[in-house]
Formats: structure tokens, C-alpha cells, sequence
């Protein structure tokens, strides 16, 4: 837990804390959705596939903040290269490496979503048949 509490702050507040936002809905939904499935509810097929839905949203959302928040981050990186001059390839790399944190965070929810999304499409085409 201190790991990600510690790539939240370097990777930027701004776009972490809405990223781990969406984390924390899609894993809700998943597992909502695991219980409805076990339920009368799961024979709902419209509320099913529109929980499924938000689920795949709710990723490629977190996906593109963190696309915003990484090219955000390498404006900044570029504006201080750019106000010193030469810059080290440590500090470089650094920049570049915490720049990276919102996409990478983003880019796993979104495969997450995806693999959620098409396991409940799939096991809603295989009861339809």
C-alpha cells in the first residue's frame, strides 16, 4: 500500500487521484457484478451488459487520463530542460520515469476493464444459446 501511495504523489495528484477513483468504481462493478451473476438479478441481460459496459468506459477513461496526465508531465519535463540547459541523463530519466505513472496505472485498469468486459459478454453469449 505505501508502494502505491508513494506513485500516487510522484505521479501527480491531479491525475492519480481520478485514476485510482475509477480503480476503486470498476473493481466495485466487477465485483457487483460477480454477485449478480449468482443471483436473480444476473438474469437481467440489459442490466448486465450495461454494467459491463461502464466497466470497459470506466477503464478507457482512466486510460486517457493517464495519456493526458503523461503528456502533461513530459510538457513540464521539456519546460525545465528547456529553462536550465543541460541536464543530466539522471534527472532526465527520472522525469521521464514519473511522467510514465498515470499511463501505466491508466493503461492496466483499462486491461483489467477489458478482460471483465469480455468474460461477462462471453459468459452472456454462452447462457443465451
Amino acid at each position: 500500500m505505501i508502494y502505491l501511495h508513494q506513485r500516487m504523489i510522484e505521479g501527480g495528484v491531479m491525475f492519480m487521484v481520478p485514476i485510482y477513483t475509477l480503480w476503486l468504481a470498476v473493481i466495485c462493478l466487477s465485483v457487483l457484478v460477480v454477485v449478480f451473476l449468482f443471483t436473480k438479478a444476473g438474469r437481467n441481460r440489459k442490466l448486465m451488459k450495461r454494467m459491463s459496459d461502464w466497466i470497459l468506459f470506466l477503464g478507457s477513461m482512466a486510460f486517457l487520463l493517464g495519456i493526458l496526465g503523461h503528456t502533461l508531465g513530459l510538457i513540464q519535463i521539456l519546460e525545465v530542460i528547456q529553462q536550465i540547459g543541460a541536464v543530466s541523463q539522471n534527472v532526465l530519466a527520472g522525469g521521464l520515469k514519473v511522467a510514465m505513472y498515470p499511463a501505466m496505472f491508466g493503461f492496466v485498469l483499462l486491461i483489467f476493464a477489458f478482460v471483465v468486459w469480455f468474460v461477462m459478454r462471453t459468459f452472456g453469449r454462452e447462457e443465451e444459446i
